[in-house]
């Protein structure tokens, strides 16, 4: 999912993430950059981002494979983004093949 010159709020998730790629980059204003996931150990939280600058975040699950583990639920959000604008990207798979 990718948006170009954004405003307003915006989220995507996706279940069962082997791989998430996700970022943020305000082009006017700042904005909250919220990661959310249903695993401890993504290290969550919410990040602010200042204008002209980029906030990744990037999660693989390397246990996903196993039929024996439930891989990660995430989601990314842009927060705070009334009358900002910024480009936002979510890409996720699952690797259980």
């Amino acid at each position: 999912m990718c948006l170009d010159e954004a405003t307003g709020t915006s989220d995507y998730s996706y279940y069962d993430a082997g791989v998430m790629l996700s970022n943020v980059c305000p082009t006017q204003g700042s904005v909250l950059f919220r990661v959310r996931a249903d695993e401890s150990w993504v290290g969550a939280g919410d990040f602010s981002v200042p204008q002209d600058t980029v906030r990744w975040k990037y999660v693989l699950d390397s246990d996903c494979t196993s039929i024996f583990n439930d891989c990660v639920e995430i989601r990314t959000s842009v927060l705070q983004a009334s009358g900002d604008r910024y480009n936002y990207r979510y890409f996720a798979w699952n690797t259980d093949f």
